[in-house]
């Protein structure tokens, strides 16, 4: 069934767009947010809601926009979600690229209001200018590894071998969520049968 359509004449591309999934606003029903290049390679925060009635037929509402200027551009994005502070609402992680080598790791707040996702961008952990960290070889996951009631964010990462390297940055019921440095949980090496290339997190 036809949910919603997003005109090409209103400025949509597919081509442009990162959707993910997520209860961004607390209701207990999972809404959807879309990255969305806009012309002058801004990227827009748009939203859809979800409800029991008619889920995501409304009229996307732009939650904010990330400016050129300050360096946002959707090529050098990579978006997950969870409820890393735990207070009952999904928030965005993005992985944004820092030049050839590392990243920055970016928190946008959900919130329980009609308002959820129009937080300013919260800089969290960062590898930028760290040997070995490259963006392209990078996959976000998001789920409560540790048990804690709050989502962390498990980053698939390129081994030196072919193999993959499972690192995690925490979430924690506070504003610290997703601030520290990320830590190597498992190596899972090329000798055993695994290869990045062949690796897809979900």
């Amino acid at each position: 069934m036809l949910r919603n359509s997003l005109p090409a004449s209103n400025g949509w591309d597919r081509e442009k767009s990162a959707p993910i999934a997520g209860d961004f606003n607390g209701d207990g029903r999972a809404d959807l947010a879309i990255l969305h290049g806009a012309g002058g390679t801004d990227v827009n925060v748009w939203m859809l809601n979800g409800s029991i009635t008619s889920p995501l037929s409304g009229t996307p509402r732009l939650a904010q926009v990330l400016p050129s200027g300050a360096g946002w551009n959707l090529v050098s994005e990579k978006v997950s979600a969870g409820d890393y502070n735990g207070d009952g609402a999904a928030d965005l992680a993005i992985l944004h690229a820092a030049g050839a080598t590392g990243m920055y790791l970016w928190k946008i707040n959900g919130a329980k209001t009609t308002t959820s996702l129009s937080a300013a961008p919260v800089k969290g952990a960062t590898s930028a200018g760290t040997a070995g960290w490259v963006f392209g070889s990078t996959q976000p996951v998001s789920g409560d590894v540790n048990g804690d009631g709050a989502a962390d964010l498990t980053l698939l990462h390129a081994a030196p071998d072919a193999g993959v390297n499972l690192w995690g940055v925490w979430g924690a019921k506070s504003s610290a969520a997703l601030t520290g440095s990320p830590g190597l949980i498992k190596s899972l090496p090329a000798t055993s049968g695994w290869r990045y290339a062949y690796a897809k997190g979900v």
